[in-house]
């Protein structure tokens, strides 16, 4: 090998080591949403861990007051009442109480992946709760829901109708799907995130970055062996980049 073929792999080695450096100096980068009360608004038990967890995790580990709503009992399989006691298992993982998780048990909300749920009766639920408990700020998904399901998107499409609502206080905020190189390269995310810079990022630091896996694993009755590679691969357990709904006409 000659004198310029050695530089190469010397240059290649420094810069991926600058690159990774660069990289661990982000994660625990946060510029968190606003406000002390939070409800996250979700569609299935375990959806709280598969996507929400950095967001979770951090906010209550500050001190913030974060409440769940989640709108069914995830029974397509018939274990329903099974997936209730790891929802509650898994939300101890993440550090929120169970005084503030919140399972509705309706057949408004059937768990099927091609049922879309009726905006109206989501929007009760939420505008009900958001009063009683004077929330700040209400996290759930986008437009595509991370994984295109009907039930999640159907939250996106209620909250879309909110954010019309000048009436409504609480802002509201949707974590970003992205592409599956993305979702599933952590690597090529982070790069992705620091130079998009979304409004809001929540990416676990050393101190917090078990808790995901933790959480999940307490979801046994959905840890398939996909899902254990989703544990260690996807960006969700790591980072979160949530946007704000913005409307013509809302404030």
């Amino acid at each position: 090998m000659d004198f310029l073929g050695i530089c190469g792999i010397l240059l290649a080695i420094v810069t991926g080591f600058v690159v990774w450096i660069w990289i661990q100096s982000y994660l625990g980068f946060v510029k968190p949403i606003p406000g002390r009360r939070k409800l996250l608004v979700t569609a299935h038990p375990d959806d709280e861990s598969m996507f929400f967890a950095p967001f979770i995790a951090w906010e209550t580990s500050r001190g913030s007051i974060v409440h769940l709503i989640c709108l069914s009992d995830g029974n397509f399989d018939g274990q329903g009442s099974l997936r209730r006691g790891e929802l509650t298992a898994a939300c101890h993982e993440l550090g929120l109480p169970q005084e503030f998780l919140h399972l509705i048990d309706s057949p408004h909300f059937r768990d099927d992946p091609k049922a879309s749920w009726e905006p109206e009766e989501i929007l009760r639920i939420i505008v009900k709760y958001c009063g009683e408990h004077e929330i700040d700020a209400v996290v759930s998904f986008d437009s595509h829901g991370v994984s295109g399901h009907r039930n999640h998107t159907s939250i996106f499409h209620a909250l879309a109708t909110l954010s019309r609502n000048p009436s409504f206080r609480p802002c509201i905020y949707t974590l970003e799907s992205v592409s599956i190189l993305r979702k599933y390269f952590l690597l090529f995310d982070t790069l992705c995130t620091m130079l998009w810079e979304p409004e809001y990022v929540y990416s676990l630091g050393s101190d917090l970055n078990s808790r995901p896996q933790q959480a999940m694993l307490r979801h046994r009755s959905q840890l398939l062996w996909f899902r254990h590679l989703y544990m260690w691969t996807s960006k969700y357990m790591t980072i979160n980049t949530l946007r704000k709904i913005s409307f013509r006409g809302s404030r």
